[in-house]
């Protein structure tokens, strides 16, 4: 007879788990049952059919097996794993078809009832007085010591029908339609729970524990967050910044895999940005960091593998960091880059360009400038304008001498001073012709 065995098996085996750890003794025996009376696996090798909310980890325990009959006649046909339907639950649906010539049952009912006011001690009741008026098609069910036919089978399966129809009849309210009812599951909420269980599924714990390519974009992750709903792991908005020849990017989640996950799409964007406007990240310079207080990452940290130079990869090691908040997880991806050796523009004009800042020699020269007009300002006595030369001092008048020489003292090895001093050159830029302003020589109210 076709056999089709499907349940939550919560086992753990090389056969269909991605990790190759030892089976315990108990599921090694199922499995040399299995084995034994030729059943086949339907779920492909590593495939998850479980996601644990509390632990954030993935795993098998949903399986569906098939004796040699059920395989030979393909029972189990279009066999899948459908996320789509788990509708919130940590264990995702198995889908399947048995087609022996089937057909669409309407309802045999010819009514619809609303179960949503029924009372289900009420409903229990009558069904279990239903029961007993069919009690007579049911009874070759308690027989197990031999096999029942088919023509038995579809007479206690009418009589259990029957029996829920007259509960039904009795207990529930008669739904009656209505023109401004709206149905309760509609296209949006279809398409909100598929977004669901897309983004679940290019999860980072499929790239890092199952080998999967995660194919999440930014619209995507753009109108999930718009309309209100929960990403995987709640990963927050990945934040970039960048300062001279440093840059710096960081995420927070409820999962130090998915962060690693988000952190290496979010440095190839911006890898090949810098690399579009001629500057390359340092590779010995780049470092991965975890930032965590809960107690099962104390002992996990997951690497992230970035491009290289010539198209190798490496492999960034993590340290870990603690972190005052206790549910979440911080990952920051820092590095510093450069301009190309072999690229006309200098590294200097590159960072200026890069940090939005006008080339430092026109700065300094700025500074400068200001600081020769500052003379101007200075008065007669100022022991500056003694320092400087006698163009700029209009009124020749008997001062102590300044506290500190403008140069060097003339010695034994430095036999002639300076021909010109900082000071003098700052002068130079300036006229002492100018009009000369005495900020002191009036009260300020005056």
């Amino acid at each position: 007879m076709p056999t089709v065995l499907s349940d939550d098996w919560n086992l753990h085996h090389p056969l269909w788990s991605r990790t190759a750890d030892p089976a315990k003794e108990s599921t090694e025996q199922t499995v040399d049952w299995l084995v034994r009376n030729g059943y086949t696996i339907k779920n492909e090798k590593g495939t998850p059919t479980f996601f644990s909310h509390s632990h954030r980890t993935w795993s098998t325990l949903d399986l569906t097996f098939t004796n040699p009959a059920a395989t030979e006649l393909d029972v189990a046909k279009h066999w899948q794993i459908d996320e789509e339907s788990s509708f919130g639950s940590d264990h995702f649906a198995l889908r399947w078809t048995i087609d022996y010539g089937a057909a669409k049952v309407e309802n045999v009912m010819g009514e619809k009832y609303n179960f949503k006011d029924t009372d289900p001690a009420k409903w229990r009741d009558t069904f279990r007085r239903a029961l007993y008026t069919h009690a007579e098609p049911l009874q070759p069910l308690h027989q197990t010591d031999h096999m029942l036919s088919a023509d038995v089978l579809d007479a206690a399966a009418d009589a259990l029908t029957n029996a829920m129809q007259d509960a039904n009849a009795a207990a529930a309210k008669v739904r009656k339609p209505s023109d401004k009812a709206r149905p309760w599951w509609n296209q949006e909420l279809h398409n909100a729970a598929k977004m669901i269980a897309d983004l679940r599924s290019q999860s980072l714990a499929h790239a890092q524990r199952w080998g999967t390519q995660a194919k999440a974009d930014a619209k995507t992750h753009e109108a999930t967050v718009a309309s209100g709903l929960r990403l995987p792991d709640d990963p927050s908005s990945t934040q970039l910044i960048m300062y001279i020849d440093d840059g710096k990017i960081y995420v927070s989640s409820l999962s130090l895999d998915t962060n690693v996950h988000i952190l290496k799409r979010a440095y190839d964007k911006v890898d090949a940005w810098l690399i579009s406007v001629g500057l390359t990240p340092d590779l010995i310079k780049r470092e991965l960091m975890h930032y965590s207080n809960r107690r099962r990452d104390k002992n996990y940290s997951p690497t992230i593998t970035l491009s290289g130079a010539n198209g190798t990869d490496t492999v960034i090691a993590a340290w870990q960091r603690k972190l005052n908040e206790p549910s979440m997880a911080w990952d920051c991806l820092q590095t510093q880059y450069g301009a190309y050796p072999k690229n006309i523009t200098t590294q200097i004009t590159a960072l200026e360009i890069e940090a939005a800042i006008p080339p430092i020699r026109h700065h300094l020269n700025l500074v400068r400038d200001n600081a020769a007009i500052r003379l101007n300002k200075l008065g007669d006595f100022s022991p500056i304008i003694q320092r400087l030369p006698e163009t700029w001092q209009r009124h020749r008048v008997d001062t102590p001498p300044p506290p500190c020489p403008t140069h060097r003292r003339v010695t034994a090895r430095r036999r002639k001073p300076p021909a010109s001093t900082r000071l003098n050159d700052l002068a130079s830029l300036s006229d002492p012709q100018n009009e000369r302003l005495e900020p002191l020589a009036l009260p300020p109210w005056q």
